[in-house]
């Protein structure tokens, strides 16, 4: 009766040959390829705070961004018990820094930070508490022992707890921000939700790498006002959004009416 995806590639073309309305939630402005074989296509394209692209009619837009959807204090709650599990003392400072594998499809023709690099980042922030290095593929040998024990599934806690967010990866460091974690996201790549997180919330700083990215974050830990400031800031960013899985649930509402209204005979298969 309905189709939803994050990127319109995966439902567009085959929702639209049958006939199954398309609901897409758009958030990476830069990626060409995917709007170009997806957007076309949706019935409704759903975007948050910051994006940049004006879509015209199709496009309807909610107040947030779109970790906000299960981050929020009504959908989530951290705890310490997942890092207990782990090995981890939630008590003691730590600190995430996290690496991409640079394979995404927007990703062509970047590539992160090398080896030595990452090894003089972990150990310079050493002096700020433990840390846990998270990596999408396999992280150096001669790191491994930095690599956190915390499973995916349980990540946010992790994120939740920790005195900084540093790292390649835009998903988390906007994970990160919500939760009131300072984050430094260390690339070149920018999108609308991510530069309203950095502009209008100062829960985040860009950097174009992981050696400019570590003297920001070395700055930041150095603070002894960053973790109130970014407490107030997530307070702002909280009170400024809407219930985006409610919202979600309008547009899904409101996508079948219109298409029963068109088919009334198939309203009882609702």
């Amino acid at each position: 009766h309905l189709m939803i995806s994050q990127t319109g590639v995966f439902v567009g073309p085959v929702g639209a040959l049958l006939g199954v309305p398309r609901l897409v939630q758009d958030d990476t402005e830069h990626a060409n390829l995917q709007r170009l074989l997806g957007l076309p296509f949706a019935t409704r394209i759903l975007t948050g705070t910051g994006y940049q692209r004006d879509l015209g009619r199709r496009q309807v837009r909610f107040r947030g961004v779109p970790a906000q959807a299960y981050l929020d204090p009504a959908y989530f709650r951290p705890g310490t018990e997942p890092l207990r599990r782990a090995g981890i003392d939630p008590e003691q400072p730590y600190i995430v820094v996290r690496t991409v594998s640079w394979q995404a499809m927007h990703d062509r023709g970047l590539s992160g930070a090398g080896e030595e690099l990452l090894r003089r980042v972990v150990e310079r922030l050493t002096a700020f508490g433990r840390v846990l290095l998270s990596c999408e593929g396999d992280p150096p040998r001669s790191l491994a022992g930095y690599l956190s024990p915390v499973p995916a599934s349980e990540v946010h806690h992790l994120l939740a707890g920790a005195r900084l967010y540093l790292g390649e990866g835009g998903t988390m460091a906007a994970e990160a921000a919500v939760l009131g974690t300072p984050a430094v996201l260390c690339n070149p790549l920018r999108t609308g939700y991510l530069e309203a997180l950095e502009k209008r919330y100062r829960l985040l700083v860009h950097t174009g790498g992981l050696e400019e990215g570590m003297r920001v974050a070395e700055g930041l830990l150095e603070d002894p006002e960053t973790a109130a400031a970014w407490g107030r800031r997530r307070e702002r960013l909280l009170a400024e959004g809407e219930d985006i899985p409610a919202f979600m649930l309008r547009q899904v509402d409101r996508v079948l009416e219109e298409r029963w209204s068109r088919e009334p005979g198939r309203r009882g298969d609702r």
